[in-house]
């Protein structure tokens, strides 16, 4: 970018300086040739008198003339002095106006070209000198202009009619910018011509169009906005806010906005935010407000003080959220816990409550069963011993059944009582296969166990808790197995924190769509019409126990090819 150097101004000044001293300089030299002139001659008349009526009238003349030329010389020398300071002031406005000056003849052609231009279009005065105006304007607006400034040069115009008008400019380098151009038609030389000052409002086009942007999204914004003066009173509400309060624009406008105000907040809490506001902060808060209409709604409002470039309070703004849906749902959610807590402690109450009833009678059978069985004095027949064993067997099975019914309401309570300690998960692991071996021999399945290292560290667990999780885990890899198959236990330690326990089976599998029900209670997942007996409540109550030792479990498991479920504990602490 090319721009005029303090040099080029200072030589025009000095330029203008030089020819005003010269002109001083001979007018001095003239009017004092004149002045000794005058002198001689008066100093003649005066003290050498001469008789001769001729000689005195031309030395008079002579004197007049004399006089004459010295006023005349000095009247122009004033003249040509207030036209060069003219000319100066001139010269210092032009060369240091901000503003850009163009000189354009009708042709288009650029005939002058201020030092300013070349800040604003990066061409220098020089550059632009004799050039068509066209150099300044963008391709794609070249046909409009030629059309444009040919009408403009074919009309005339006033000569005190100004025109003003923005248009873009393209600069040396290319760069399109805004301008505001105000032109008007003179006479120069005889010759029409068109001024113009160019201004560059790039900045402020730019200002503007943020500006709009944050109009358009604060009026098209989905939360409810809010401006008020520093006296608290709203000189601007957002369509949003209109629509969450049932307020027009004009109601509020020049209104506190504790016409929203449902009176549930103290004095105290309004004089908190008042004086948070007050001291710069941002005060966020819940609000309970009311509508128009008298109904209640709940908003979540951000509140900021605003202040202008001398840091005075002018504004406050509030964004504001409606929640009452929000609030509904949480509301309703409560009233659900609620009955849900009070559904589930009356279950457990009256599981609680069946405990005894149910277990009573149950060990009464499964004791008189066991006493026919092994009555010495009077044996039971092949027959009758088959239909007591069914009797004991049914009787331990309910048994088992109530027993997990229990634990699993105990567990959903919160009731389960665990008592964590340092546990061997190996031992553990090696029990709890011991005491299903027979169930597994029963159904012909091989089970093992591979422990990946002999020498684990100790995990923090409830012994019995964890053997309950284990024979679960082992009886239904078992009763779910094909014919023949395998259970495979791997113990193993997975990271720094964790040992797992893996109970793999080449069984049937669970399909994918029936996988996220697998921890529901009472679920079989489709195999109640089996032989395979069960409640649904095992990996349920398998589930809340792990959670409440702080571990976890998981699955993965393919149709027709088994399934491998496995328990992280959490590592004891030495």
């Amino acid at each position: 970018m090319h721009s005029p150097t303090p040099s080029t101004h200072t030589h025009q000044s000095l330029t203008a300086n030089r020819r005003i001293q010269q002109a001083n300089k001979r007018l001095s030299v003239g009017n004092l040739a004149l002045l000794l002139l005058m002198s001689a001659l008066t100093f003649c008349s005066i003290f050498c008198p001469i008789e001769d009526r001729m000689h005195q009238l031309l030395i008079g003349a002579l004197i007049a003339t004399a006089g004459g030329a010295l006023f005349s010389q000095w009247d122009q020398h004033r003249k040509q002095q207030k036209e060069s300071q003219d000319s100066l002031w001139f010269s210092t406005v032009v060369n240091n106006i901000a503003d850009g000056i163009l000189t354009v003849d009708t042709q288009g052609k650029i005939l002058f070209a201020s030092p300013a231009i070349a800040t604003i279009s990066g061409y220098s005065p020089e550059e632009l000198v004799d050039q068509p105006l066209s150099i300044l304007v963008p391709e794609h607006l070249l046909e409009r202009h030629n059309i444009t400034f040919t009408r403009i040069a074919n009309a005339r115009q006033s000569p005190n009619c100004s025109q003003r008008l923005e248009a873009m400019l393209k600069k040396k380098c290319g760069q399109i910018i805004f301008i505001e151009l105000s032109y008007q038609e003179s006479l120069f030389q005889g010759q029409r011509v068109f001024v113009g000052i160019v201004r560059d409002i790039s900045k402020r086009r730019q200002m503007e169009e943020e500006r709009r942007q944050l109009s358009l999204a604060v009026r098209n914004s989905p939360s409810g906005v809010m401006i008020t003066n520093h006296l608290g009173e709203i000189e601007y509400a957002n369509p949003k806010l209109l629509q969450m309060t049932g307020f027009t624009k004009e109601e509020v406008i020049g209104e506190n906005p504790r016409i929203f105000s449902s009176k549930e907040k103290s004095r105290e809490d309004y004089e908190r935010m008042w004086q948070t506001l007050l001291n710069g902060d941002r005060w966020y808060d819940e609000f309970k407000n009311k509508r128009k209409d008298g109904s209640h709604y709940w908003v979540i409002a951000s509140i900021a003080p605003m202040y202008d470039d001398h840091g005075s309070l002018t504004h406050f703004v509030s964004v504001q959220e409606d929640i009452t849906s929000i609030k509904q749902a949480n509301q309703a959610m409560s009233e659900a816990k609620e009955v849900a807590e009070s559904a589930l402690k009356a279950r457990s109450e009256f599981l609680s409550n069946m405990n005894h009833e149910l277990r009573t009678p149950l060990n009464a059978i499964i004791g008189f069963a066991q006493l026919l069985e092994s009555d010495p004095d009077l044996p039971l027949s092949p027959e009758q011993n088959e239909y007591t064993e069914q009797i004991m067997q049914s009787g331990h099975h309910l048994l088992a059944l109530i027993n997990e019914v229990l634990d699993l309401a105990k567990a959903e309570a919160g009731q389960y009582q665990l008592t964590p300690i340092n546990t061997n998960a190996l031992s553990i692991t090696k029990d709890s296969i011991s005491m299903i071996k027979h169930l597994a021999e029963q159904n012909g399945i091989d089970l093992k166990l591979n422990t990946i290292c002999e020498k684990l560290p100790p995990v923090l667990a409830d012994p019995g808790k964890l053997k309950q999780v284990m024979i679960n885990l082992l009886s239904n890899a078992i009763k779910y197995n094909r014919p023949d198959g395998k259970v495979t236990v791997i113990i193993e330690e997975i990271d720094t924190d964790s040992i797992r326990i893996s109970v793999q089976d080449t069984g049937m599998g669970i399909p994918a769509e029936l996988q996220g029900q697998v921890s529901q209670p009472f679920n079989r997942l489709n195999a109640e019409g089996s032989n395979i007996e069960g409640s649904g409540i095992g990996l349920a109550l398998c589930k809340n126990l792990v959670e409440l030792m702080n571990g976890g479990i998981g699955f993965i498991s393919e149709e027709g090819q088994g399934s491998t479920f496995w328990i992280d504990l959490p590592r004891a602490e030495h």
